[in-house]
C-alpha cells in the first residue's frame, strides 16, 4: 500500500495490524498534515452487509469529539478498498507499555483509567458502545495525553445483538465482557467491564484471566463460578478500595458493575483525593530506552562527570533488553505464545546469559508440550474401536509444530503400533484358544482381522477360509489351543508397514489327549489405517464339496 493515493490521503507506511485491518501512516494531501488510516482485510471487505455497517458505524463515531478520543475524521471506499480516516497520535498503546515495564503504578492505572471513562462516557451518552476496550486500544502520547482510538468499530447500543455477523470479531477474549462473548444486547456497561480487565493488566500485569486458547479464556468471563486471582494477594501495596473498584467492573452481572462510565470517573476522583495530585500521567510511564539514550547526549554537555553519574543512574533503573524479553516471554497468557516468545529471546540474544536461560526454558517446555499432547493421542489409541487410521494424522500434525521433537513423536508412535499389534493379536489367540474360528458362522468377526482388500477381492467366507487354514497350520496342529505366551521381547515392528509377533503355544491332541509345544509368528501388515493379518498367498482354497443327503 505504500506509495498509494486513497482520496485525499497518501499512504506513507505500515504502522500497525489488527484484527479488524492494517493501520498505515498517512498524508492527508488537502488538509496538509498526517493521519492514520485503518484499511478494512480483503476477506471482510467481500460482504457488502458487512461493508455497509462499517461505514455506517464509522460515520456515527465520527461524531463523537472529546479530548481523549482519537477522532475519525472521515470513512469510505475508493476504488474497491474500505477505509477509516482517524487523527494520527505520536505515541504508544498501554500494552506496550505494560510489556515494557510490567506493571503501572497505583498512580498512573487510575489516571489513564479515569481518562478512559471519560471517553466511553462522552461516547455512551451518544448511544455508542465501543466493544473492544483494552490495553492496546488506550494511547498514551508523548505529552502524556489519553487517548482511545478504534472507535470505528464500535455499536449503537440500541443496535439489535441479532445483525452481528458470523464471522465478526466480538471483542478480545482477556477482556470481553460476559453478555457480548454470549451474543447478548450490549450497553456502556459491557464497556466498563473490559475497563476493569485494563485497569486489572495495569496493576497486575496480566489480564484477568488466562487460558491456553482463546474459547478457554472466553469461558471463564461467562462462568458464574470464575474469578480473578485478587490483586492484593499478588501486590499488598495495592488500596483495598481499588481492589474494590477493579471487582466491582469486573462484575459478570452486569447489573451489579458501575451502572455509568461517570460512576467510574466519580468512583476514580475519590480514592485519588481530587486536588491532593496531579492529574498528568508521570513522566515515568512514558520514559522510552530511546529517550533515556537521548538524556546521556544531552548530559554528555554537561561534563565527562555529569555523563559517568548518568549512565550510572541508568544501569540503575532496570533491566537490559534481553532480561525485559525474557520476563515478558515468562508471563505470556499461553503456553505456546510463552514457547515463541522464549524462541524469539533465544534468537535474538543469542550467546546472553538471558538468551541461553530462555533457550533452555523453551527446550523443557517443548518437550512438556509435546508430552502432553503424546498422552492424550495414547489415550485415544487405546481404544480398540477407533480406527486407528485416525491417530496417524494427529502424530503427523505434531511433527509439522514441533519438527526438532520429530525422534521423540517416532518413538512414541512405534510403541503405540507395538501396543496395537499386541492387543489385536491377543484378541485373535483368545479367538484361537476358544475353538470359534472353526465356525462358519463366525467368518464375519474372523473378518476383521484380515486384510480388508483381501476380503473385498475374495469375499469374507473365503478369506475366513484361507485365515483358517494359515492358523490351523500354525497354531492349531490337529489339536485344541489350551494356552499361548506372546514373546514380547522378540516382537518386530516397523511403523505403518510390518510386524511379526512370536508366539508360544500348548495344543491338546483330541485323539490321545497328548499335549504338545510349538511357536509360531503372527505376521501383521499395515494396512489401510490398521494392522491386518497378512492373507496367504495364491488363489482361495478350493469350495469343498457339499455332503450327499
Amino acid at each position: 500500500m505504500e506509495g498509494k493515493v486513497l482520496g485525499n490521503c497518501r499512504i506513507l507506511r505500515k504502522i500497525g495490524q489488527g484484527g479488524m485491518g492494517a493501520v498505515y501512516l498517512a498524508h492527508h494531501e488537502t488538509l496538509d498534515k498526517d493521519v492514520a488510516v485503518k484499511i478494512l482485510p480483503g476477506a471482510l471487505a467481500e460482504d457488502p452487509e458487512f461493508v455497509e455497517r462499517f461505514l455506517r458505524e464509522a460515520r456515527a463515531a465520527a461524531k463523537l469529539d472529546h479530548p481523549n478520543v482519537i477522532r475519525i475524521l472521515d470513512a469510505g471506499s475508493h476504488g474497491g478498498v474500505h477505509a477509516i480516516i482517524m487523527e494520527y497520535v505520536d505515541g504508544t498503546d498501554l500494552q506496550k507499555i505494560i510489556d515494557r515495564k510490567g506493571k503501572i503504578g497505583v498512580r498512573d492505572a487510575l489516571l489513564v483509567t479515569r481518562h478512559a471513562a471519560l471517553a466511553l462516557a462522552a461516547a455512551h451518552r451518544l448511544g455508542i458502545v465501543h466493544r473492544d476496550i483494552k490495553p492496546a486500544n488506550i494511547l498514551i502520547t508523548r505529552k502524556g495525553m489519553v487517548k482511545v482510538s478504534d472507535f470505528g468499530l464500535a455499536r449503537h447500543m440500541h443496535a439489535s445483538a441479532t445483525v452481528t455477523h458470523p464471522d465478526e470479531m466480538i471483542g478480545t477474549p482477556h477482556y470481553v465482557a460476559p453478555e457480548q462473548a454470549r451474543g447478548e444486547k450490549v450497553d456502556g456497561r459491557t464497556d466498563i467491564y473490559s475497563l476493569g480487565g485494563t485497569l486489572y493488566c495495569m496493576l497486575s500485569g496480566r489480564p484477568p484471566y488466562t487460558g491456553p486458547t482463546p474459547l478457554s479464556i472466553v469461558m471463564k468471563h461467562t462462568n458464574p463460578q470464575e474469578r480473578p486471582p485478587k490483586l492484593r494477594q499478588a501486590d499488598p501495596s495495592i488500596p483495598e478500595d481499588v481492589e474494590a473498584l477493579v471487582e466491582r467492573c469486573l462484575e459478570k452481572d452486569p447489573s451489579r458493575r458501575f451502572q455509568t462510565a461517570e460512576e467510574v470517573v466519580a468512583e476514580v476522583d475519590r480514592i485519588r483525593g481530587v486536588g491532593r495530585s496531579s492529574a498528568e500521567i508521570s513522566p515515568e510511564m512514558l520514559l522510552t530506552p530511546q529517550r533515556r539514550r537521548r538524556l546521556v547526549l544531552l548530559g554528555a554537555a554537561g561534563g565527562i562527570g555529569v555523563l559517568t553519574f548518568l549512565i550510572l543512574i541508568l544501569a540503575m533503573m532496570g533491566p537490559g533488553k534481553d532480561e525485559r524479553a525474557f520476563r515478558q516471554a515468562s508471563s505470556a497468557a499461553s503456553e505456546e505464545d510463552r514457547l515463541s516468545r522464549l524462541l524469539s529471546v533465544a534468537r535474538d540474544f543469542p550467546g546472553s546469559p538471558w538468551g541461553r536461560k530462555a533457550e533452555q526454558e523453551a527446550a523443557s517446555l517443548r518437550v512438556a508440550l509435546v508430552e502432553r499432547e503424546l498422552n492424550g493421542i495414547e489415550t485415544l489409541a487405546k481404544d480398540p474401536k477407533r480406527p486407528f487410521g485416525e491417530i496417524i494424522p494427529r502424530l503427523d500434525m505434531l511433527r509439522g509444530r514441533y519438527p526438532g521433537e520429530a525422534e521423540r513423536i517416532d518413538r512414541r508412535e512405534l510403541a503405540l503400533h507395538t501396543a496395537r499389534v499386541l492387543d489385536r493379536s491377543r484378541r485373535l489367540l483368545d479367538y484361537v484358544r476358544e475353538a470359534r474360528f472353526e465356525r462358519e458362522r463366525d467368518n464375519d468377526d474372523l473378518a476383521q482381522f484380515i486384510d480388508p482388500v483381501h476380503v473385498r477381492r475374495v469375499g469374507a467366507p473365503w478369506a475366513a477360509a484361507g485365515i483358517r487354514l494359515l492358523l490351523g497350520i500354525a497354531f492349531h496342529v490337529g489339536g485344541r489351543v489350551q494356552s499361548y505366551h506372546i514373546l514380547e521381547k522378540e516382537i518386530q515392528v516397523v511403523n505403518r508397514k510390518e510386524a511379526s509377533i512370536p508366539v508360544d503355544f500348548t495344543v491338546i491332541k483330541p485323539r490321545t489327549s497328548e499335549i504338545a509345544n510349538h511357536r509360531g509368528v503372527l505376521k501383521w501388515g499395515w494396512i489401510e489405517g490398521d494392522w491386518y493379518l497378512n492373507p496367504p498367498k495364491g488363489p482361495p482354497p478350493p469350495v469343498p464339496p457339499r455332503p450327499k443327503d
